[in-house]
């Protein structure tokens, strides 16, 4: 093993990229203990953001998320909620994660903090985008995860 090579965590990893945003990679599967780590190394990065008087952007990729747990996504709920984040922006997901996800975030405090992208670059743009625009709340109101449902109309 290279001197240099750092070990890769089994579960997830966090890094801070030079853009200073969050990278945040999940991968499977997912227990109770992986998702306490994961608070804790993102609690503690977050801190230290906060501390240097930073904005606080996390890009998640859930690409190698194939299965999950209702009990696990109960979980990552609870921690996003108590997060102390701006933006996030989540891609790569299959469409029952983002559906199960989509009903979490509209429960959530953080609904209009975070978006669901298809892509990498959409998701970076858009985060990129929101730092632009991070003083205005009518961009975020304008791109809501949940959007509301339209009345269905009865003849």
């Amino acid at each position: 093993m290279d001197d240099k090579a750092q070990p890769i965590s089994v579960h997830n990893a966090v890094t801070l990229s030079s853009n200073g945003a969050l990278l945040v990679l999940l991968t499977e599967p997912q227990t109770a203990q992986s998702m306490v780590s994961l608070e804790k190394e993102l609690t503690q990065t977050i801190s230290d953001l906060r501390s240097r008087q930073k904005e606080v952007l996390i890009l998640a990729d859930v690409s190698r998320v194939r299965q999950y747990d209702p009990e696990i996504l109960d979980i990552m709920k609870n921690i996003v909620e108590r997060l102390d984040f701006d933006s996030m922006a989540i891609f790569g997901g299959s469409p029952s994660l983002y559906a199960a996800a989509r009903k979490y975030v509209a429960e959530s405090n953080q609904q209009v903090k975070i978006h669901l992208f298809d892509s990498a670059e959409e998701a970076a743009r858009w985060l990129a985008g929101d730092v632009i625009q991070q003083a205005s709340s009518e961009r975020a109101l304008a791109h809501p995860i949940w959007p509301p449902r339209r009345k269905k109309r009865t003849i």
